[in-house]
């Protein structure tokens, strides 16, 4: 067995893309495949005259100057070699998420093979399938959801066929074998012979005689799930196995790039939320309280991140609506609520950088009601939250969005971005007003926008700064005047 780092250009103190050493074993690495734990690899080596070390685990450190490769064998002996139901020959290996049981694939054998716990210290050998006269099995993996055990079969005239087992099935029957019987002659009720007379409950070391199938019926889909098939046939041999591997889940996604690093991942989760359609995947987030607490946590230094991070998961939901008589008013200042709004709740612009920092716990109920009331909320309009949202005339312009020759900058994520009137011709026009409208900078050229425009879509956007008209100045974060302003 031979072991590479992959390459990085341009550099390499710790060898990568170079050999790093070999691992010697008694015959060879046929099957090979990757477990739970990164530092360890299981192995066959597919020689029927060397089963005593036929199934191994290579064990390294992290450290390609200092790896320190070790191998630890398991027997695929069950009983005294000498037995038809005895294992051969294991020349592929595949394993269980949870890094519990490993699956191997004997070729003389004729069956797949079950070494359980085969990270411990201890592995052992448990259990088989049936062998299968006149074929040679060579191959073996597990569905991309891990339901399914699914073996290559090569008969002996050049043909093939795929067999499938119930993974689930296979491993609740060794960890419970008395929950299903066997009779004196050592036949399982799956038997056709089985004699009930003579029955009696299973132990462990039954597997060792008996085909685990056999023993559980269920194991077979055929015999559970109708639309699997146990046996499908092939033209040829069917060397090789590969299965399409299930995507992880948009939040299962979302909460990786969090675990990982959330400021370092921040462009990596704003593209996995833009590019969601599916409503269903971005609820999956927000309405998760403790996934809204990881966002909260991963950007705790950072917190105008976190708020424009739920902004952008709340795309396609909530309406445009001016407050008085809007639900977000009605909600928070009116039934004095502390809870979450509906989707289908209306809001304004600057209402929904406040719900997002609600959501966010940057605002509190009893902190959006104080800043409503001190601005007066009876018939609130810009000119009244321009001390709340930290506007000022002097703001600086976004670049080709502004007055000729006054300050520009682009906005950073959690920023607010105000659109003026365009109307005004110059500095003293375009000053003393209010502006029309204000988002949220998810980035330097996107916002998180909740108004009538453009296509008059009234639910939250994710808009480029250039498909809202209007001359554009750039704030500071909600989270920036947090104690000052509100």
């Amino acid at each position: 067995m031979v072991i590479f780092t992959l390459t990085v250009p341009n550099s390499n103190p710790r060898k990568w893309g170079e050999q790093i050493g070999k691992v010697l074993t008694p015959t060879g690495a046929w099957g090979l495949a990757a477990t739970p734990d990164p530092l360890k690899m299981v192995f066959t080596n597919g020689n029927p005259n060397t089963d005593g070390s036929g199934f191994g685990v290579l064990t390294v450190k992290d450290d390609p100057l200092d790896w320190a490769p070790t191998t630890v064998y398991t027997n695929l002996t069950l009983t005294d070699n000498r037995n038809v139901f005895e294992v051969n020959e294991g020349v592929a290996v595949t394993m269980t998420a949870d890094g519990k049981y490993a699956f191997v694939a004997g070729r003389n054998s004729k069956k797949i093979l079950e070494p359980k716990y085969p990270l411990g210290p201890n592995p052992k050998l448990v259990a088989a399938t049936e062998p299968v006269p006149g074929v040679l099995t060579n191959n073996v993996t597990l569905s991309g959801d891990g339901k399914y055990l699914i073996g290559s079969y090569l008969n002996l005239d050049g043909s093939g066929s795929v067999r499938i087992f119930d993974a689930g099935e296979i491993t609740k029957t060794v960890a419970n074998p008395g929950d299903y019987w066997i009779d004196g002659h050592y036949r399982g009720a799956g038997n056709f012979n089985f004699q009930p007379l003579s029955q009696r409950r299973a132990t462990l070391s039954d597997l060792t005689r008996v085909p685990i199938e056999e023993l559980n019926p269920l194991i077979l889909p055929q015999n559970s799930t109708p639309g699997i098939p146990t046996l499908i046939a092939s033209a040829g041999n069917p060397l090789g196995l590969i299965v399409a591997q299930k995507p992880p889940s948009f939040k299962a996604q979302i909460e990786k790039l969090l675990k990982a690093g959330a400021i370092a991942n921040y462009d990596r989760l704003i593209a996995l939320i833009i590019k969601s359609n599916d409503q269903n995947d971005l609820r999956s987030v927000v309405d998760d309280v403790p996934m809204r607490k990881l966002i909260v946590d991963s950007f705790s230094s950072k917190p105008e991140m976190a708020t424009v991070l739920m902004a952008a998961l709340l795309k396609g939901k909530q309406w445009w609506e001016n407050p008085p008589y809007n639900d977000f008013t009605r909600h928070f200042l009116a039934d004095k609520k502390n809870d979450p709004l509906p989707y289908t709740a209306n809001m304004n612009c600057w209402e929904i950088i406040w719900y997002a920092a609600f959501l966010c716990n940057q605002m509190t109920g009893d902190k959006i009601r104080s800043a409503m009331e001190t601005v007066g909320y009876k018939n609130p309009v810009f000119s009244a939250m321009r001390p709340i949202m930290g506007y000022q005339d002097g703001l600086p312009f976004y670049p080709k969005r502004g007055l000729p020759g006054e300050q520009t900058r682009l906005p950073k994520p959690g920023q607010l971005v105000f659109f003026r009137d365009e109307k005004a011709q110059d500095r003293k026009l375009a000053v003393g007003g209010d502006p029309g409208h204000v988002a949220i900078a998810l980035n330097s050229t996107q916002l998180v926008s909740l108004w009538n425009q453009p296509n008059k879509n009234k639910t939250i956007q994710i808009l480029d700064v250039s498909q809202l008209k209007g001359y554009v100045q750039v704030g500071q974060s909600l989270d920036f005047f947090k104690g000052i302003l509100w």
